[in-house]
């Protein structure tokens, strides 16, 4: 990404928005606006920034709400619906070259060799680590405009 993210367009959260949860009335503590929740959690994905370090502005959810919320959706399969449905939009945009494509991070050996465990990522096995970002094809098939 070439400039900072800013939060997202009226455009862009319009074809996020269908992607979202229903919410529902709740006794208690009103819901959060949830395009402001989107916008931190984005934040923090696509800066890799801790959660303590979020900005303070009118388009920013609370950090404690918005890792909540990203815990909820993580669980519920929003959270993997919503990328998929980001990634078919760029796909069909014809924005992502999939022949290309760049891995950025950190590996630390697992502990647990000692234990007949194969070294893997933050002491699991090789088999209980997932991509975080994985393409599905059939999520295109929603009816997402550009």
């Amino acid at each position: 990404m070439s400039e900072r993210f800013h939060g997202l367009s009226d455009e862009q959260w319009e074809m996020i928005k269908p992607l979202m949860p229903r919410q529902t009335k709740r006794v208690g503590r009103p819901n959060p606006d949830m395009r402001k929740v989107l916008n931190t959690i984005l934040y923090v994905e696509i800066t890799g920034c801790r959660w303590c370090d979020v900005p303070i502005g009118e388009q920013w959810g609370k950090r404690s709400t918005s890792h909540e919320w990203l815990g909820h959706l993580q669980r519920s399969g929003y959270w993997e619906r919503i990328k998929n449905g980001i990634l078919c939009v760029a796909d069909l945009a014809k924005q992502i070259e999939w022949k290309k494509g760049a891995i950025d991070g950190s590996f630390s050996p697992g502990k647990g060799k000692d234990q007949g465990m194969e070294y893997g990522y933050k002491g699991r096995s090789y088999d209980s680590f997932a991509c975080r970002w994985t393409w599905n094809a059939s999520i295109c098939d929603y009816n997402l405009s550009i």
